[in-house]
């Protein structure tokens, strides 16, 4: 390991499956978080902040080492210190791309045209995607599952937030620089 990993707490070198770095990141803001699918997995209480943290990857082991660069510990130095502003951000996308895009409405209109067909689902079911007026309606619907930095040039980084969202298979990702959202939804930043 290189220096500036001591700068990243907790790293460790993960050999199974991709070859990259992982640890953990506590981010106060994202306490409590209930995903639909932790509800449905009988996990009542919330997420208590520690995040998987994942660096660097690569298929299979390589001759070279993987370590952190410079960029990568700016980004995760902003994304702790920055965590409240930054959770406030990434809502305010998520609840837009909630209720606007056209990957949710989507989503929406084939549950209405499967309802028609087959009939209306289980009533004591939640419904997938209920209607929400604020963002912090989405502490319900969402929980953060995972957080990578990616280097996006030789002089910043960005970091990718996945989210256990409503949609099970694919989650939800919020590619971030800093604190502008660079993009949002199920494939960004292929989380």
């Amino acid at each position: 390991m290189s220096n500036s990993q001591l700068n990243i707490p907790n790293l460790k070198l993960c050999q199974k499956g991709p070859y990259r770095l992982e640890g953990t990141v506590f981010l106060q803001p994202w306490v409590g978080y209930v995903s639909q699918e932790m509800r449905r997995c009988n996990i009542k209480e919330g997420t208590d902040g520690h995040i998987p943290l994942v660096i660097g990857e690569m298929p299979e082991e390589q001759d070279e080492d993987i370590f952190v660069m410079p960029q990568q510990v700016v980004a995760y130095e902003y994304m702790v210190q920055e965590a409240k502003h930054v959770h406030d951000i990434i809502l305010a996308h998520i609840f837009k791309y909630y209720n606007e895009s056209e990957e949710i409405q989507g989503f929406r209109e084939g549950m209405e045209h499967y309802e028609q067909i087959y009939g209306p689902s289980d009533k004591e079911m939640e419904p997938i995607l209920p209607d929400i007026t604020s963002s912090e309606q989405l502490k319900s619907l969402i929980s953060l599952g995972c957080v990578r930095l990616y280097d996006a040039d030789e002089w910043q980084s960005m970091v990718c937030y996945g989210f256990n969202s409503w949609d099970v298979a694919h989650g939800l990702s919020v590619l971030m620089l800093r604190d502008q959202v660079r993009e949002i939804g199920i494939t960004a930043g292929e989380l």
